[in-house]
């Protein structure tokens, strides 16, 4: 995560230093993506794992109708795809 926003940050961090009518066209632009890029990843790193871990208290939660309605369906779709796994495996070994 870290390497890839300084990598992106890099990226557009040059077109600040390009010269004439396009330069001055896409500056604002560089800017405002290296800026981005780079208090998107401070936010990811430091804001998120904090608010994830105040909103997530221990203990038992309460599960939601949407969640009860749609729990059906995933486990469907995951006994489906284990049992792909286990007859693409067979065949393989």
């Amino acid at each position: 995560m870290l390497s890839i926003s300084i990598t992106l940050a890099a990226v557009f961090l040059p077109v600040v230093f390009l010269q004439g009518f396009v330069g001055r066209l896409f500056r604002e632009f560089g800017v405002a993506i290296a800026a981005s890029v780079l208090i998107s990843a401070f936010v990811s790193l430091t804001l998120t794992p904090m608010l994830n871990a105040y909103l997530m208290k221990s203990g038992e939660h309460k599960k939601s109708r949407f969640y009860n309605w749609t729990e059906p369906y995933f486990e469907k779709m995951n006994s489906g795809y284990a049992g792909a796994l286990k007859i693409s495996c067979a065949g393989a070994g």
